[in-house]
């Protein structure tokens, strides 16, 4: 990639770096670069995510469940009528039912990112208490030391 193909060359760094065989090293850094997008995960995106939520809560009460005018007709588990009050949705505004799956499949994207952040943290509890020496202090300066360790021996090799 570009002229002087440094693309290529910085993929085949990044490639040596994460050679390593010990699962802590892999840990370290995904807890390191969730700790990196965590201020985007609560406070950009995490007030929308809470007003989809709220929204697609209000709808599934007004019109989805089966409830009410909306309960299982006869032949009908509430499950099956779920869905099919979902395809009268679907039929009757299309592009409602569009905007409100999406604000579903982001809810769900935001849903996992979340929880990605609470595994990170957890990990983080545990490296502070097990890998991390008390001459680092902080996870940054634990990843910051074994990349550059490490990438003084590929330096060294290569």
């Amino acid at each position: 990639m570009g002229t002087n193909g440094r693309g290529w060359r910085r993929f085949l760094v990044f490639s040596e770096l994460t050679k390593s065989r010990k699962g802590a090293d892999y840990v370290a850094l995904f807890t390191y670069f969730e700790f990196k997008g965590a201020i985007r995960i609560i406070f950009a995106e995490g007030p929308r995510q809470a007003v989809n939520a709220m929204t697609l809560y209000a709808v599934m009460q007004a019109d989805l469940v089966p409830v009410g005018k909306h309960a299982a007709t006869q032949g009908h588990t509430a499950v099956v009528q779920f869905f099919v009050n979902v395809g009268i949705l679907a039929d009757t505004n299309k592009e409602q039912a569009v905007i409100l799956f999406t604000m579903l499949f982001t809810l769900t994207v935001w849903v996992f990112s979340a929880l990605c952040l609470i595994v990170a943290a957890l990990c983080y509890i545990t490296f502070l208490w097990h890998y991390i020496p008390s001459s680092d202090g902080r996870l940054s300066v634990y990843c910051r030391r074994k990349v550059d360790s490490r990438l003084e021996k590929i330096v060294n090799v290569k």
